[in-house]
């Protein structure tokens, strides 16, 4: 069974949860001061980084996140500020790129649909869909690009 560490709990947590909300708070009221004329919806994009790791860590740290979503979407929702999450999946990053490259990389690219970790470049298409006026109906979403891994989950068995 994997353990966990507190240490690596808190981390996950920081990083998953209170740093993405305390940007995204940073970010709305620097928008609210800035009062544009040239804008009647501002957008917030929060990025969602899922653990790596299957524990109860990796649902508490979804769920936790979702309700913070939504009850920052609520706040600012008032306030015509959108709030949506692009929610990647084994997208490179310094630590996703240790993993891949570690003992364990061959099986875990297994793991994903495409075989594959995801580079940055691949998300750019879905982010005029959250950012852009043509959405501005849309507060509180979720889109995933996670190569299908909210349709076949994840399963490591080491």
């Amino acid at each position: 069974m994997f353990k966990i560490m507190p240490e690596e709990w808190d981390a996950g947590m920081t990083i998953n949860l209170k740093a993405t909300w305390q940007m995204s708070t940073i970010i709305a009221g620097y928008m609210l001061d800035q009062k544009d004329p040239g804008s009647n919806r501002k957008p917030i994009l929060l990025m969602g980084p899922k653990s790596t790791a299957k524990t109860h860590a990796q649902g508490t740290i979804q769920s936790r996140r979702r309700a913070r979503d939504t009850q920052h979407c609520h706040g600012t929702g008032k306030l015509n500020i959108g709030v949506n999450c692009l929610a990647p999946e084994w997208l490179v990053t310094p630590r996703v790129k240790d993993i891949a490259d570690g003992p364990n990389g061959e099986h875990c690219c297994k793991t994903i649909t495409m075989g594959r970790t995801a580079d940055p470049q691949e998300l750019t298409a879905a982010l005029p869909t959250l950012t852009s006026g043509a959405s501005s109906y849309m507060t509180g979403s979720v889109l995933r690009v996670d190569c299908g891994h909210s349709y076949r989950g994840i399963d490591f068995d080491f």
